[in-house]
């Protein structure tokens, strides 16, 4: 039977209509009682913080992906994504990786507190069904198409197909309609995908804007696998012959048999990663996993063994760069956490020879002080540093003869300014004036105001009863893992 919630300001049962009720009918079953999903602060959050869910049944090809990249362009971060406490994501999926392709570190987030595993994962889809409720009203929108074309909007920003029009809008630009104009352009990727030859330019267009997998498809480069796989075989005396791996693509973590010999050396969905340590403790099984950093002292993740705070980057083979870290339960028992920095340098290099084998390595150049580039004078204004070159101090080359004999590659991207004594001179000290702001401003960030919270009397009493032993205090189910609110 269906259930009220209640307000969590004042404890009483909300109407059926209430604002945030969302009621079983409404999404066509979906929901079996309802639920109130209280929005109880909105802050700024690291992108890479924010964990997609594995499961979710909603799907972003390309060309959508290419309009919401379209959309953050023209108009900003408008609506936030919705998070529960931890970072796992509720609501936002298709605005995330559209915002992970334009390269953004921070996304706005509503954070959802007060939701269970069931709730969570049943108002991810009661979220994605209820946007397939509403329907257009075709005459209106006909009409708001032309009427804001006609204000010179560009009509790909709205995210609409117009067959009708003579147009057809893939991502932030729009083109030629199939049998209009210079060249056959067909009307969607997916018609490409069913067997009709398209246009080489465009597929390899649209290609650019296809969303990178997410932190749940993180394949580990088996560079950085091996420095892992290493590092805890030497650590704890093991035969990398036992590892096994059923994360990897294709395989069934539940399914798989485990020998008593067998430990898990992996790189599992970090969305569900608090049911998969629950899996391995209630059962036995040895394990060392990668785990998201910033939420490593996660319930889950203390009550199954012990967090290794390796903090370490990792690229991963989908181009995500993670802060990664691990939980085993090889350590000791009464070991909760700990650091490894052999741990931490080891993956950190496997990663770097990783991008160097994968990536074009730009390169690096120094230039005496008669050459000033506009990089250069552009790092200075934003230490506000003064600076000007008159013209007759100057003429601009492409490159110095000394890297001639180095290929077509060498020379100065966007040219550079050969500089006469006098201003070569100016340069010097300009640049030594830099190079003394930039150490200052540094040095007044670290002494920037910093909030020191301080702990209350209930807090200093657990502190007071902690580092005794389980029989001289008694323990208890939940001792040493998280203090009563």
């Amino acid at each position: 039977m269906a259930r009220k919630a209640k307000n969590t300001d004042t404890g009483e049962a909300l109407k059926e209509d209430a604002p945030g009720v969302l009621k079983a009918e409404d999404v066509g079953g979906a929901l079996e009682e309802y639920i109130r999903v209280t929005g109880q602060r909105m802050e700024m959050r690291s992108i890479d913080s924010v964990i997609p869910y594995v499961r979710n049944a909603r799907r972003h090809d390309g060309g959508q992906i290419a309009k919401l990249r379209g959309s953050l362009r023209e108009f900003g971060f408008v609506k936030p994504l919705v998070v529960d406490e931890t970072g796992n994501l509720l609501a936002g999926h298709g605005i995330l990786e559209a915002a992970r392709a334009e390269g953004m570190k921070e996304v706005p987030c509503v954070v959802a507190a007060g939701l269970s595993e069931v709730e969570r994962q049943t108002y991810i889809l009661a979220d994605n069904a209820l946007a397939e409720l509403s329907a257009w009203d075709a005459k209106m929108r006909g009409l708001e198409v032309k009427r804001l074309s006609s204000l010179g909007v560009n009509p790909g920003l709205l995210g609409l197909k117009t067959d009708k029009l003579g147009t057809v809008d893939v991502g932030a630009y729009t083109r030629t309609a199939p049998g209009q104009g210079k060249g056959d352009w067909f009307e969607n990727r997916e018609r490409d995908e069913k067997g009709q030859e398209g246009n080489d330019d465009y597929n390899a267009f649209v290609e650019k804007f296809e969303a990178k997998k997410t932190t749940d498809d993180c394949y580990t480069p088996d560079i950085v696998y091996d420095a892992v796989a290493d590092w805890t075989a030497a650590e704890y005396g093991l035969d990398r012959t036992h590892f096994v791996r059923p994360f990897y693509p294709g395989g069934d973590y539940q399914a798989m048999e485990y020998g008593p010999e067998d430990v898990v050396v992996d790189n599992p969905p970090f969305s569900i990663l608090a049911e998969i340590l629950r899996f391995y403790r209630d059962r036995g099984v040895r394990f060392f996993l990668f785990a998201p950093a910033l939420t490593l002292f996660s319930r889950a993740a203390l009550e199954a063994g012990c967090c290794i705070s390796a903090y370490a980057d990792i690229t991963y083979e989908n181009g995500a760069n993670v802060k990664t870290s691990f939980v085993t339960n090889l350590e000791p028992e009464n070991v909760a956490a700990r650091t490894a920095p052999a741990l931490t340098a080891a993956v950190e290099a496997a990663s770097d020879a990783y991008l160097r084998g994968t990536r074009r390595t730009l390169p690096k150049y120094e230039f005496p002080d008669h050459v000033l580039t506009a990089a250069t004078m552009g790092r200075w204004s934003t230490l506000g540093i003064d600076f000007a070159v008159a013209k007759s101090d100057f003429v601009r080359i492409t490159g110095l003869d000394a890297m001639k004999d180095f290929g077509k590659d060498s020379g100065i991207f966007g040219g550079a300014l050969l500089l006469s004594e006098k201003a070569a001179v100016e340069k010097a000290a300009a640049e030594k004036a830099a190079v003394e702001k930039a150490a200052a401003e540094k040095a007044a960030v670290k002494k920037a105001d910093v909030t020191c919270w301080q702990l209350s009397q209930r807090e200093l009493e657990i502190v007071q009863a902690l580092g005794g032993s389980d029989e001289e205090e008694g323990g208890g189910e939940n001792a040493g893992t998280e203090a009563a609110d």
